[in-house]
């Protein structure tokens, strides 16, 4: 495994809010490497051993971030990505794990709402990465969730474009 700096004061995430991310894999080493993954770089994770669980757990844990394997017991990765997917008010970015480097795999989970693909064995290096840019991703769609409520409160309730002028500019 090749080395990644991993400190949080690397200007990539530092400032950003504590993700909670829901790991869900069947083997138990995997799901324990990944979760050590998530808990160094100061997020909470919360383990599922299969797509059920997965979707019982995550009733009282809101996921920003899910990493699921595409073949888990009871329900596959995308099954399991369509149901949070479908009950989640926030979108959480979703990572998919599986051995194929069939394009059809990687193409399917796609198209089934996954947001990117970790191929195993897993590399260490790699799911840091994944999960870094996860993170500024989720930021940014917090950040722009806030400025449209803020938007609307300058707009008085209207929707953004519905004949809205902010207080300053030129008509």
């Amino acid at each position: 495994m090749s080395t990644v700096d991993t400190s949080l004061e690397n200007g990539l995430i530092s400032g950003l809010r504590r993700l909670r991310v829901l790991i869900v894999e069947d083997d138990f080493a995997r799901r324990k490497l990944l979760s050590a993954l998530v808990s160094h770089l100061g997020d909470e994770a919360m383990e599922a051993c299969h797509g059920l669980d997965a979707l019982s757990k995550a009733e009282g844990f809101r996921a920003d971030m899910v990493i699921t394997g595409l073949r888990t017991a009871n329900l596959s990765g995308v099954e399991v990505i369509g149901a949070l997917r479908r009950r989640a008010a926030v979108q959480p970015h979703v990572f998919v794990t599986g051995y194929s480097d069939e394009e059809n795999d990687v193409s399917a989970a796609l198209d089934g709402g996954a947001d990117d693909w970790i191929f195993m064995p897993i590399r260490q290096d790699i799911v840091l990465h994944r999960l870094r840019i996860g993170r500024r991703i989720v930021q940014l769609e917090l950040d722009n969730r806030s400025l449209r409520e803020e938007i609307r409160r300058y707009a008085g309730g209207r929707p953004p474009g519905a004949g809205f002028r902010f207080p300053g500019t030129v008509h």
